[in-house]
């Protein structure tokens, strides 16, 4: 969670899979995005799948190229090191809508 003057603003929803881990859900409340909180989760998200040696961290979103705040989306993860991995255009959890699934491989470093 991040939280400003013990307010939550922002939070991260982690699914852990087989071969890597997986944001679910990131959200950060209107007035405070563009702040940093965004890339702030992300950055525990990855510092976490390092923890759990899990080098992957994947993410599913929207995958509309038609629809504003979704193309913002797709750019927020890609600027913090995402790469498009597909679109699937009929996905079903999201009411067959297109998904873009994102992967970022982590340098976990060696232990």
């Amino acid at each position: 969670m991040a939280r400003i003057n013990g307010v939550v603003r922002g939070f991260v929803l982690l699914e852990e899979r087989e071969c890597c881990l997986e944001i679910a859900w990131l959200a950060v409340e209107k007035g405070f995005q563009g702040k940093g909180l965004g890339t702030l989760l992300v950055n525990a998200a990855a510092e976490y799948a390092c923890h759990r040696r899990k080098p992957v961290l994947t993410v599913k979103t929207y995958g509309g190229m038609d629809y504003e705040p979704y193309l913002r989306t797709l750019k927020f993860y890609e600027s913090r090191g995402f790469r498009l991995y597909e679109i699937i255009e009929d996905y079903k959890p999201f009411g067959g809508q297109p998904a873009a699934i994102l992967i970022k491989y982590l340098d976990c470093g060696k232990e």
